[in-house]
């Protein structure tokens, strides 16, 4: 009888360390989930189509994509918004651009160390 107890009391604990490693597990896999959710957010933007929104400032830098504006290079180009116009200028070259049908917020600068 104390023979069967043993085992039992083996078994138990057996099956405690294999839950604990279990919650471990599923731990450390929602906190890796977390992270990453928390730096994707960082790196990327939310995409806009200019057809459903409109940046919510009066004037601001944005990244915008103009696929007709410079065909032969990026078509991704810092740009002004202007809420008085409803419309992007570019910034290097200070012209309306016309065709942007995206745009995004520019990420936050880097901390100086």
């Amino acid at each position: 009888m104390w023979r069967n107890l043993e085992n039992v009391s083996t078994a138990l604990r057996c099956s405690q360390i294999e839950v604990q490693k279990l919650n471990y597990l599923s731990v450390r896999r929602h906190i890796a989930y977390t992270m990453l959710v928390a730096v994707k957010s960082q790196i990327m933007n939310e995409i806009f189509n200019v057809k459903d929104k409109l940046p919510d400032v009066e004037c601001g830098s944005f990244l915008v994509y103009a696929p007709k504006s410079f065909p032969k290079n990026s078509r991704w180009l810092v740009a002004e918004y202007y809420d008085g116009v409803k419309g992007f200028y570019s910034e290097s070259s200070e012209n309306f651009l016309d065709d942007v049908t995206h745009w995004c917020k520019l990420p936050d600068e880097p901390k100086s160390s």
